[in-house]
């Protein structure tokens, strides 16, 4: 009798647990103003580390402690919304466009810099002449477009694969990390 008593104890204890760490499933959609889907928002779920990032179709599904919490949902050259959580079954999000970041960051070839801290030349490619270019690769199709920038293949070999090189013309011509005048 006495150990019916204690694994009815141990059972009602167990439940009682379940119940209080409970985690509510958030699903959702992210667009644009124009009703586009956003790939790869983060979704994150505010003063917490927990979030998750939205698919191809713009969709989520987070979990969440406490329904009286906020999500704030951020992408690149998007302005950052907070929404509350509450009693809906799906959240439907539209991101504003922040036309003022987005117009001080400048995309270099090993990753992002802010206009005043960039040094030297800026110069832009429109990818309509990428795309009218006869070319097959990428360097190819930039070769002539952007002063001080020179490509070539790796060697003379007639392959799918060739590796170009990019180089910019400078007083002093580079190659292969020596320096030669």
């Amino acid at each position: 009798m006495r150990y019916l008593r204690i694994l009815c104890i141990c059972i009602i204890q167990l439940f009682l647990s379940a119940v209080a760490f409970a985690q509510t499933q958030v699903t959702g959609h992210v667009a644009d103003v124009r009703g586009e889907d956003i790939i790869g928002a983060n979704v994150t779920v505010k003063g917490t580390s927990n979030g998750t990032i939205t698919d191809i179709d713009g969709n989520f599904t987070i979990n969440v402690d406490d329904k009286n919490g906020t999500l704030a949902v951020s992408f690149i050259g998007y302005k950052t919304k907070e929404v509350k959580i509450g009693e809906k079954a799906r959240l439907q999000i539209v991101l504003e466009e922040d036309t003022e970041t987005l117009d001080e960051v400048v995309v270099v070839g090993y990753g992002t810099q802010t206009k005043k801290s960039l040094t030297g030349a800026i110069s832009d490619v429109k990818s309509d002449a990428l795309t009218r270019s006869v070319s097959t690769t990428t360097a190819g199709a930039l070769s002539g477009k952007i002063a001080g920038v020179s490509t070539r293949a790796v060697d003379a070999r007639n392959t799918s694969l060739i590796l170009p090189l990019l180089q910019y013309e400078s007083s002093a011509s580079t190659c292969c990390g020596c320096s030669s005048g």
